[in-house]
């Protein structure tokens, strides 16, 4: 049996001399539980773990031939799993925040103005302490500026 140095030296090998149906083979046998584990440990869930995963075979299959050979292949395959989970990340934490924007508009537009302060009263409890600081300062000078206008 072959060790792992051997093994990878063997997926590369294929992969980059046209034999890839044969070395695709051989890497997910190798590597997919293992690269699974580690996308599912970063988006935790298993829909979402599948899909990244995908995402992460086609980046591999692109980028095969940029793969220098004195890397450990796992090391290269396990950046690209954790780059293509922190993308998925970023983007499904873009989409859900569009989602809230839009629905807080959409609903705040039939309520009164109580309803209206206690929905920017829930979103503001969700930003970064940073921002609400900023927020706050940003209000105070609004009045400030107003008030001396009078």
């Amino acid at each position: 049996m072959q060790d792992s140095t051997e093994t990878d030296a063997t997926i590369v090998q294929y992969l980059q001399n046209e034999e890839m149906d044969k070395g695709f083979k051989l890497l997910i046998e190798s590597y997919q539980q293992r690269l699974y584990w580690h996308i599912r440990s970063i988006v935790k869930n298993h829909d979402d773990a599948n899909d990244v995963i995908q995402n992460t075979f086609v980046k591999i299959y692109k980028g095969i031939y940029g793969f220098k050979s004195d890397a450990q292949l796992y090391t290269w395959l396990y950046r690209i799993a954790t780059n293509e989970s922190l993308t998925f990340l970023r983007k499904q934490k873009t989409t859900d925040s569009m989602d809230d924007v839009s629905f807080s508009q959409k609903s705040t537009a039939h309520h009164d103005e109580e309803d209206t302060i206690h929905f920017l009263s829930l979103a503001i409890q969700q930003l970064p302490e940073n921002n609400v600081l900023f927020l706050i300062c940003a209000i105070l000078k609004t009045c400030l500026m107003q008030t001396f206008q009078r």
